[in-house]
């Protein structure tokens, strides 16, 4: 439309880092919403038990293993990383043992007292790789809503109109936005040589998000007693009852509604609601009697 829609921040961020192919993120565990951690933040101004080699270089031993860090990647915003390679000023690295190592540049620090004031100073802030990643349920109720509020936004069609204001003097900035996507097969039991009232073969269907997706299952008469199992989850779902031919019978598994012909007949619908699992699901489609056709579609978060 052309009003726009009024916003609340939440006003605790959560923060997400990056370095490489290792990163933070948020996302929906069937329900549950979770932080996704691997990356390990530390203000080195925070860590004490400095020691000094000789050559004026200053060591934390056993950080690797203190910090749950792995020897791989680091960031900082005051210095460069070397890995284990120490060549020129403002370096840091971790090394195959696990120790922490930095280079100041500076030839004044011959102490780790000196150390310490000047880390106090400088505050410099190093982010590592964690050597196993981790994942927290994120349980702040205003925090968890508004997640919710995000992941059951869509965009219009064909077009959406997305304004911003800057203040003045502020530099240019970058939007990201990250939208849903459909995606359908259609399944028939004829062309998939389903035996009448048993399960016949399967196909499979690759979710290529990072979380479960719940689909829409939609399916056309004339059909008896369809029913739709997830053998990579363990899921099973079934409609009790005659789809007549003509008769559309949608079985939302995300909002757990059943209707057929706009007709409310989730009493009728008997076990799970069926999830798509990350990556490759093997999916049977099955009828009492009947070869109307069934087609399932879901979406997923794409960017």
């Amino acid at each position: 439309g052309s009003t726009a829609t009024t916003y609340a921040p939440y006003f605790t961020p959560i923060e997400l880092c990056k370095i490489g192919t290792y990163q933070d993120y948020i996302w929906n565990d069937g329900g549950t919403w979770k932080k996704h951690k691997a990356v390990e933040k530390i203000a080195l101004s925070s860590l004490t038990g400095w020691g000094r080699s000789e050559d004026g270089k200053f060591f934390f031993s056993g950080f690797a293993s203190t910090y749950g860090v792995a020897a791989g990647d680091g960031y900082s915003d005051q210095f460069d990383y070397s890995g284990t390679a120490w060549s020129g000023d403002y370096h840091f690295g971790i090394t195959s043992s696990g120790n922490l190592w930095v280079a100041t540049g500076d030839s004044t620090l011959t102490s780790t007292d000196l150390f310490n004031t000047w880390l106090q100073n400088h505050n410099p802030v190093a982010y590592f790789q964690l050597a196993t990643p981790t994942d927290t349920e994120i349980t702040n109720a205003a925090l968890v809503a508004q997640l919710e509020a995000l992941a059951n936004g869509y965009m219009y069609s064909p077009q959406s109109n997305i304004s911003s204001t800057f203040a003045v003097g502020n530099e240019q900035a970058i939007l990201n936005v990250e939208y849903f996507t459909k995606y359908g097969y259609i399944l028939t039991a004829g062309g998939y040589e389903w035996e009448e009232g048993g399960s016949g073969g399967s196909t499979t269907l690759l979710n290529d998000s990072i979380s479960n997706v719940y689909p829409i299952w939609t399916i056309y008469g004339p059909t008896l007693n369809p029913t739709l199992e997830n053998n990579t989850t363990g899921e099973t779902i079934e409609y009790i009852g005659l789809v007549a031919e003509g008769q559309t019978l949608v079985i939302d598994m995300g909002e757990q509604t059943a209707m057929l012909d706009g007709l409310n007949v989730l009493s009728d619908v008997v076990g799970e609601f069926v999830s798509l699992a990350p990556g490759a699901n093997t999916i049977i489609y099955s009828t009492g009697s009947g070869d109307g056709a069934s087609q399932i579609g879901w979406s997923e978060i794409v960017g």
